[in-house]
């Protein structure tokens, strides 16, 4: 799996001497994850912690679809360098929209929630967030 499955996000309430106050200490709990799709095979993959202090993650970044594939709802999450128009689409396979939204957002991360009822396909579909320097797409699959 090439994409993140999962982000969790701890906030420090005082100042932190020691950046790795988070870690995995391999003798207790091992750094990875383990997925199985639709009852098959179960897959191993390895968990990576990173450390981004306020302001530092000044990056545009279009994260994966949770969950995904989805039949509900899916969230969709971004970070942004400033605040800033978004344009957020949703297309078939074949280029069609078939959804879009326009809103301002804050500088940092971001979500945007999908309601399946808002999309009228299902399958494999693309869905993009453009702002006025950056534009990223990803692909996510919705199963009716």
């Amino acid at each position: 799996i090439d994409n993140v499955l999962m982000e969790m996000t701890f906030r420090a309430l005082q100042d932190i001497e020691n950046e790795s106050i988070v870690t995995f200490d391999e003798n207790r709990i091992k750094a990875e994850i383990y997925t199985q799709i639709n009852g098959s095979e179960v897959s191993t993959h390895s968990l990576n912690l990173r450390t981004v202090r306020d302001g530092e993650n000044d990056s545009f970044e279009l994260f994966q679809n949770i969950p995904n594939p989805f039949n509900s709802t899916t969230k969709i999450g971004f970070n942004l360098p400033t605040n800033d128009e978004v344009t957020f689409k949703v297309f078939d396979l074949n280029g069609k929209l078939l959804y879009k939204t326009h809103n301002t957002y804050t500088k940092g991360y971001n979500t945007i929630t999908l309601d399946i009822h808002e999309l009228m396909s299902n399958g494999v579909m693309y869905y993009q967030l453009e702002t006025n320097a950056h534009s990223a797409t990803r692909k996510m699959i919705v199963i009716k």
